[in-house]
């Protein structure tokens, strides 16, 4: 490890060997990693993390590693539970936090951001502009953008808008020798669509570095309407009704999660209208 370290440094890479950060870069939301800690286990621990402020140092970084065959794990928000974040290799952790830079194009109704990008700040800049991603998940403030493309993410909103890859416009991804794979900002384009190879691949072909998405204007009109039903079978097909009219978001929901939610005993639905037109498609499915 000490060469990958001279190296490191040689190329001017932000990188840390203390062991708070090593520990802070060794795990996500797996419960199993916090029953570990009340055990007092040692977790699996990065022997360096490494810091890149951009797709360059990231480049920079794969190389490093590529020629000395150690091991890399991408690290973002860590809001995955499913352990993919810790390095049982040891080798080198690579924090993707730098990569932080965001670009609106309002005229062309994009965002291009970096993927170390948390997804609560992304909107909150968009809101101040009149404009949103409506790619809302759970994880809303503790993911980044490269997190959402890593794990072809969902968001609350999916319903209407579509899940990640309906929105990504463009990629720029780093492989593992280093090479910079960019698309142009085109939704359709000849050659390899990047898209169909990193969304969902967890990390496996390389480092998402930058994403280029679309972005909505923040809807003018909203629709809201809940119903309770005698049976997940009533629900489920009054879903299948309301799909025609595209709402923005539904959502049904069994007995048991309606009494956590509702304090009602019965299974529930939840829909919301937006955009032009919400207000009439919203009293449709009231009807």
């Amino acid at each position: 490890m000490s060469r990958v370290l001279e190296e490191l440094k040689s190329a001017g890479i932000s990188f840390s060997t203390d062991y708070e950060d090593l520990i802070a870069h060794c795990k996500d939301f797996n419960p199993l990693h916090q029953l570990k800690l009340l055990k007092k286990l040692t977790p699996a621990l990065p022997e360096v993390v490494v810091f890149p402020k951009n797709v360059e140092e990231v480049s920079k970084v794969l190389k490093i590693a590529n020629s000395l065959r150690t091991p890399v794990y991408v690290f973002g928000g860590a809001s995955g539970v499913i352990d993919s974040a810790t390095p049982y290799e040891g080798g080198i952790a690579l924090s993707t936090l730098g990569l932080d830079w965001i670009e609106i194009e309002e005229e062309n109704r994009i965002v291009t951001c970096g993927s170390g990008v948390v997804g609560g700040r992304l909107e909150k800049i968009l809101n101040h502009r009149g404009f949103s991603l409506r790619h809302i998940p759970q994880s809303l403030y503790c993911s980044t953008v490269g997190g959402w493309v890593a794990t072809a993410s969902s968001g609350q909103f999916s319903t209407g808008y579509g899940n990640i890859e309906d929105l990504i416009v463009s990629l720029k991804a780093v492989m593992p020798n280093g090479e910079i794979l960019e698309e142009r900002k085109t939704p359709r384009r000849a050659g390899v669509d990047l898209k169909r190879l990193f969304v969902g691949s967890e990390g496996l072909f390389g480092v998402i570095a930058e994403v280029t998405m679309m972005i909505f204007e923040l809807p003018k009109e909203s629709f809201k309407l809940s119903f309770e039903y005698e049976s997940i079978e009533s629900a489920l097909e009054d879903a299948k009704r309301f799909l025609s009219l595209k709402p923005a978001l539904m959502r049904v929901f069994d007995d048991e999660e309606t009494l956590r939610y509702f304090d009602s005993e019965a299974f529930s639905l939840i829909a919301i209208f937006e955009g032009n037109g919400a207000v009439e498609s919203g009293k449709i499915a009231r009807s």
